[in-house]
C-alpha cells in the first residue's frame, strides 16, 4: 500500500539538508569560501541570486597591452527578478566603474527567462513526494530549491498555462555534467520505480478530478 499524501510546509529550510562547509572547500580547491554576507554556502548555491565571470579574454605572453579585453557572464536569478532589470543593472555597474579612456560594452545574449517555481503544495509535488517516500523508505524526502537552468519550464507555463514538474535522479558526487561524470546504476532501478508511483499517483488525481 503506497503512504499518505504527506503534508508540506512551504519553504523547508535548507538546514535541514547534511552539508560540510570544510568538506566543500576542500572539494572544490578554494583557499576561503565567500559571497553574500548574512547567507550559508548551501543557501548562495541553491536558493540565491549569482552572477559568474565565466571567461576573461584578451592580451596574450606578450608586452603588450591589449587594446580589447572580453568577459562572459552568467547570471541565476530567483523569483521576482526580472531578467530585463537585472541585466540593465549589470550594464550600469560595468559603465559605473569603467575607467576614464575605456569604452565599455554589454551584449546581450539571446535566451533570458525568470525563474521557474512551482509551489511547495502543489498536487504534482505532493505526488512526487509520496513516490520518492515508496522508494527510499528509510529517509524522509526534503523540499529545497536549488538553482538550474531549463528556459523549457517558463515557456510551457507561458504557453500553456501548466507547471512543470521536475523528476530526475542523481547525487551530488556523480558530478552532473562535470568531466568525471558517472551515474550509478541502482539509480535507473529507483528512477523506474519511483516514475512508475508516480503516474500511479498523477492517474488517480486526475480520475477524482470532476
Amino acid at each position: 500500500m503506497a503512504p499518505a499524501m504527506p503534508r508540506v510546509e512551504p519553504d523547508a529550510p535548507l538546514e535541514r539538508v547534511p552539508f560540510d562547509e570544510e568538506a566543500y572547500r576542500r572539494d572544490v580547491g578554494a583557499p576561503a569560501l565567500h559571497g553574500e554576507p548574512g547567507r550559508s554556502t548551501i543557501e548562495r548555491l541553491w536558493a540565491r541570486p549569482t552572477l559568474e565571470v565565466n571567461e576573461l579574454r584578451g592580451g596574450g605572453a606578450f608586452t603588450v597591452i591589449p587594446r580589447e579585453a572580453r568577459a562572459h557572464v552568467t547570471c541565476r536569478l530567483v523569483p521576482r527578478q526580472d531578467p530585463a532589470r537585472v541585466l540593465a543593472r549589470v550594464a550600469e555597474h560595468v559603465a559605473d566603474v569603467s575607467p576614464p579612456g575605456v569604452s565599455a560594452l554589454v551584449e546581450e545574449q539571446p535566451g533570458a527567462v525568470p525563474a521557474y517555481t512551482i509551489p511547495a503544495d502543489h498536487p504534482a509535488v505532493l505526488a512526487a513526494l509520496s513516490a520518492l517516500s515508496t522508494v527510499y523508505t528509510d529517509r524522509e524526502p526534503l523540499l529545497v530549491r536549488i538553482g538550474g537552468t531549463l528556459p523549457a519550464a517558463v515557456m510551457f507555463e507561458r504557453a500553456l498555462g501548466l507547471k512543470t514538474l521536475l523528476f530526475s535522479f542523481s547525487t551530488a558526487d556523480e558530478n552532473l555534467h562535470g568531466p568525471d561524470e558517472f551515474f550509478r546504476l541502482e539509480r535507473l532501478d529507483e528512477g523506474v520505480a519511483a516514475w512508475t508511483e508516480l503516474w500511479r499517483l498523477l492517474a488517480g488525481a486526475l480520475r477524482k478530478t470532476p
